[in-house]
């Protein structure tokens, strides 16, 4: 099958987030089953750097990546909102070579006239959620706009739609979309990585903490809806009865790092708090491995960091806030009420009672193995393509 995917966050920039790792990942694992892939994706490589057009196309483990120039990063780094006519343009000339397409973007700009192609030739469409949908409710006039003129047109053209967990189906529901043409498909992970994990002892040494210190961890892009201010004020309860834990902070700044180190400096727990900003995936590994948890008071969609802690057997501490994944909660670690009281008990179960921390750790590496692997995620992504294709 000729498999067009569409992201406007391109492969290599990981800094933007999960999204560009999922497509990537899961168009490898399609090659690797015998398809032919195309990604469609702009230049934005962060808020500052443009990816090099040097070759157009690039060919990564047999994908052809085809990029194109997003008019402005800055609203990309600021909004999320990429833009990029010459994708669209492009779009349009190649569509007839594609069996179906798969678009990762809910709220860029050309994500309509994207659908609007595929709807027009008949070319069937998938379109992944990715958590998107509550950031239309949080940015004011701009994500009303986004609703009503990108989200909303978006889902109604497109033929299946790939939600991350039963929150996402729900928030779907309620702008109007048929519920039976949503399907649940999780992010995955490759299961090579685990061959690969680093040693225990290397994120700590990198950045000069103490071999017995326990490291509380979070993983994400800072931003204020991640729940990041309930984080330090609990840390800082924590510290009172644990004085051996350290919370890092792992991510880029999301126009938030400064009211962060202003709410440490207020608590006086500076020398407990460590931001990396962002550092590359095997950096990344080794802070997940020396790590005794993770923890994302809030999140939306399906967290790769969940993944890839799990991976590494690192327990996961989240609250019921936003949205819920069901394996989680005394299973691969807690989920709390938005409450500093049970965040803390919760980190300190973790931290002091070994039998628990083991339990949730084998747990987290059997999850992965059995659930989140890219073989099947793909394989069962790849039989939504097949039933579509057979209804053109």
């Amino acid at each position: 099958m000729d498999i067009a995917q569409v992201t406007t966050a391109p492969p290599q920039a990981w800094e933007t987030g999960g999204i560009a790792r999922v497509a990537y990942e899961l168009s490898k694992e399609l090659v690797e089953q015998g398809n032919s892939v195309d990604i469609l994706t702009t230049d934005a490589y962060n808020s500052d750097e443009r990816y090099p057009l040097d070759s157009n196309p690039e060919v990564r483990a047999g994908i052809k990546i085809f990029r194109y120039p997003n008019i402005s990063n800055y609203l990309a780094s600021k909004y999320h909102l990429y833009a990029s006519p010459s994708l669209v343009a492009s779009f349009r000339r190649r569509i007839r070579n594609y069996d179906v397409v798969h678009c990762h973007d809910v709220i860029s700009f050309h994500a309509r006239p994207l659908l609007h192609y595929c709807n027009r030739y008949n070319i069937p469409c998938v379109v992944t959620l990715h958590g998107s949908l509550p950031w239309l409710h949080e940015t004011g006039l701009m994500g009303k706009l986004s609703k009503r003129h990108i989200a909303i047109p978006v889902l109604d053209m497109a033929d299946r739609i790939l939600a991350l967990n039963e929150s996402e189906v729900r928030q779907a529901v309620e702008l109007g979309i048929d519920e039976e043409k949503i399907s649940i498909i999780p992010n995955g992970i490759d299961l090579g990585d685990i061959e690969d994990l680093p040693k225990e002892g290397q994120f700590k040494s990198k950045f000069d903490i103490n071999e017995s210190t326990d490291i509380i961890l979070y993983v994400g892009r800072l931003h204020k809806s991640k729940g990041l201010d309930l984080l330090i004020d609990s840390f800082s309860e924590l510290v009172e009865s644990q004085p051996n834990s350290k919370l890092v902070f792992v991510g880029p700044d999301d126009r938030y790092k400064s009211e962060l180190t202003e709410k440490i400096i207020d608590k006086g727990i500076s020398e407990k708090v460590l931001f990396t900003g962002f550092i590359e995936e095997d950096m990344k590994y080794k802070a997940y491995t020396d790590s005794k948890c993770l923890i994302t008071p809030n999140f939306d969609g399906f967290p790769m960091t969940f993944v890839e802690s799990c991976l590494c057997g690192t327990p996961i501490i989240t609250t019921n806030r936003g949205d819920t994944l069901g394996w989680i909660d005394g299973n691969t670690g807690y989920v709390t009420e938005w409450d500093q009281v049970q965040l803390v008990e919760s980190m300190i179960n973790i931290i002091r009672n070994d039998r628990k921390y083991d339990c949730f750790s084998n747990n987290c590496k059997q999850i992965v193995r059995e659930k989140f692997n890219w073989e099947s995620i793909t394989s069962d992504t790849y039989e939504i393509y097949e039933s579509l294709d057979r209804k053109k």
